[in-house]
């Protein structure tokens, strides 16, 4: 095992503090949809949602400012979640789930934020993962209502 194999689930702990103490009031999932039409989007769209937790609770999700937003040239609206601990062996965040490898041609990847104002869809714009311990990811809004 490598040193960051050995701080992996101490570094999950103390990044779960805020979420015990009910700090982080959004909830966020990664969502994906097939549909039964022809094409994206027609038919009905089937869902399969995992939810991202930290230790058990929400990761840390910020509304970007309108510097970071022109910087990372996003929508006004746009978050940055993270960080997000990777896949270790007593827990984590499967990358594989925030990067859709499984996904086949048709089907769709989003990010769905539930918090105090409700739901909202969001689409993955910009991914970090070249920290061992510290994956971030930038989303911006498609929508403001789930069915």
């Amino acid at each position: 095992m490598t040193l960051a194999d050995d701080l992996k689930p101490i570094i999950e702990g103390i990044r779960a503090i805020p979420g015990q103490l009910g700090l982080r009031p959004y909830r966020v999932f990664v969502k994906t949809g097939t549909w039964t039409g022809d094409r994206t989007g027609e038919g009905g769209e089937v869902v399969a949602e995992v939810e991202l937790l930290e230790n058990g609770y929400s990761p840390k999700v910020r509304f970007l400012d309108d510097e970071a937003i022109a910087l990372g040239g996003l929508d006004k609206g746009s978050v940055r979640i993270g960080p997000i601990t990777p896949e270790h062996s007593t827990g984590g965040t499967d990358i594989d789930d925030l990067l859709g490898t499984a996904l086949v041609v048709g089907e769709t990847l989003q990010l769905r934020l539930s918090g105090p104002d409700g739901d909202a869809l969001f689409v993955v714009k910009n991914k970090s993962f070249d920290r061992a311990l510290h994956w971030t990811i930038e989303a911006q809004p498609v929508g403001n209502t789930v069915p």
